[in-house]
């Protein structure tokens, strides 16, 4: 009988070691949890603590880590952080974004002095979260407004204010080739592997930003690395389908170049060569050969590049699209000059420019 009693007086003990235990480690995430929303922006956009009133306008500074530029289209902010993140945290209402981030993470939440800066439609405001900053932009339309992180550097957060009611007067399609199990070409060097899909990936991203900022409604065939199918036939096909079916008003395929092993003076050929397509009496030829040669005129001014000339090509992304399109080698990963180019980020971001001016002065 006593030691029923004692097994029971010990089952009861290890159920309240472990009721105690368990509410321990309840108390402890719940105060984790906590910790992380005081430490942190809110995630939940619906849930976020409230704007109070007393916002106060921007100032500017030579400092500042806001840079500020604008067009006809945009009022473009570039927010400069110190670490990266995922994408910014923000919500829209009352004719402004408030955009929400660490406090600890931006250095000086101000304009940088340029002859744009203004601070009158920027604004910082408190909140009840001490460790997180809200910086509010006026919006001058409801519509069309962007935010977003910077494709060159994701530490920054892009916001682009619409200064016109409808700034995407174009639509453009931008096919970086290759992705995924299809490398395209590949280059072993001393440290690292060198593929042309990630360089073709990098200049597309970097020229859909500069496209987005001229009033460009822009799309990509894939946003990161992976075929659009695992049939080449059919993944060719597919990449022009995609601008048929976006109705894009032009349609631009980026590809890099190699010479044929076979060949033994395979190392010497380098240069920029832009392909179009079109047969005699095609009443679009023109247009495809005005936007190659644009893209190549551009091209050619960032780097000192050899020239290939403009050439016509029955490429299937170019023989199945219904509007104006090119196909640009940027290059020859065989080749060490062009290749020492195209593994240079800052030769990579003249390019992407290059190309968004020349779609921009093909679209007029």
């Amino acid at each position: 009988m006593l030691r029923v009693k004692k097994r029971k007086r010990i089952k009861v003990a290890k159920k309240r070691f472990y009721l105690i235990v368990g509410a321990a480690l309840i108390i402890s995430i719940y105060g984790f949890n906590m910790f992380i929303k005081q430490d942190a922006p809110p995630k939940d956009i619906k849930a976020s603590v409230p704007v109070v009133n007393n916002k106060v306008s921007i100032t500017a500074s030579n400092d500042g880590s806001i840079d500020m530029e604008e067009n006809s289209y945009y009022q473009k902010y570039t927010i400069h952080r110190k670490t990266l993140s995922d994408a910014p945290v923000y919500k829209e209402e009352n004719g402004t974004i408030n955009l929400y981030l660490y406090k600890n993470d931006v250095e000086n939440p101000s304009l940088k002095k340029t002859a744009n800066s203004t601070s009158s439609n920027v604004f910082i405001a408190d909140n009840e979260n001490k460790n997180s900053l809200v910086i509010l932009f006026k919006e001058n339309y409801d519509k069309n407004n962007q935010v977003y992180l910077d494709n060159k550097d994701s530490k920054n957060i892009i916001i682009l204010i619409s200064k016109v009611n409808n700034p995407t007067k174009y639509k453009v399609m931008l096919d970086p080739g290759h992705g995924g199990r299809d490398c395209g070409y590949q280059y072993l060097g001393v440290t690292s592997l060198i593929s042309e899909k990630d360089i073709n990936l990098t200049l597309v991203k970097n020229t859909m930003e500069e496209l987005r900022y001229n009033g460009c409604e822009v799309k990509l065939t894939r946003y990161e690395d992976k075929e659009i199918d695992s049939l080449l036939k059919k993944d060719l096909r597919m990449r022009s389908d995609m601008a048929n079916e976006f109705k894009a008003d032009v349609f631009v395929s980026i590809h890099v170049n190699s010479g044929v092993i076979t060949d033994k003076n395979y190392k010497s050929y380098s240069g920029i060569t832009t392909f179009y397509y079109g047969t005699k009496g095609d009443t679009t030829l023109p247009e495809r050969m005005r936007l190659a040669q644009d893209l190549q005129d551009k091209l050619l001014l960032t780097d000192n590049w050899n020239d290939r000339k403009i050439q016509n090509n029955n490429l299937s992304v170019l023989v199945h699209s219904d509007m104006p399109s090119a196909l640009i080698e940027c290059g020859f990963l065989t080749n060490t000059g062009d290749r020492n180019r195209l593994t240079n980020k800052d030769t990579l971001e003249k390019m992407s420019k290059a190309i968004s001016q020349g779609i921009i002065e093909f679209l007029g």
